[in-house]
């Protein structure tokens, strides 16, 4: 956390986006300040488990009517339209030692954040087109437009689970 991009994922960035990002590191999700997001994204169930985890910390100290914000937790490849019924993103570093295969590593998984982001930004621009703007219509809308992933309920705690 905080290290720059590695020069395999800095390539990539550069060569399929004319992009860099000098200086930029890996931040930790902060439960205080993320958790009130509209939605929250993970790349794969490890992540996931660990933002839920965290969001249920924070909410064993909330009313029990309040919504968790477990329920505004999906996956990136939800989203994807190039898949069918959502999926992780894989990392692509794990396990790489360099080289070709970890540069295609990296490329896939580019490929499928973009698959990701792009369905994301269509589900924004469906729920704006469906109706009031009244932000939880819009957030439930948004919501919708995931494929039918993997169940991330499952994940929450058993104490979290009839809220």
């Amino acid at each position: 956390v905080g290290e720059r991009a590695c020069e395999t994922a800095s390539k990539v960035l550069q060569e399929q986006y004319s992009a860099s990002v000098p200086g930029q590191g890996a931040t930790l999700f902060d439960v205080e300040k993320d958790a009130d997001a509209d939605l929250l994204l993970a790349f794969d169930k490890f992540v996931a488990e660990d933002v839920m985890r965290e969001i249920t910390l924070m909410e064993l100290n909330r009313p029990v009517d309040e919504e968790s914000a477990a329920e505004r937790t999906r996956m990136l490849g939800d989203f994807r339209r190039d898949v069918d019924g959502g999926g992780e993103v894989d990392d692509p570093l794990y396990g790489n030692a360099g080289g070709e295969e970890e540069l295609g590593a990296v490329r896939e998984a580019a490929r499928q954040i973009e698959e990701g982001c792009e369905g994301v930004a269509e589900a924004i621009a469906a729920a704006l087109k469906g109706g009031d703007a009244d932000r939880s219509g819009l957030r439930d809308r948004v919501l919708s437009g995931a494929a039918d992933g993997e169940d991330l309920g499952r994940l929450l705690p058993p104490m979290l689970k009839s809220r």
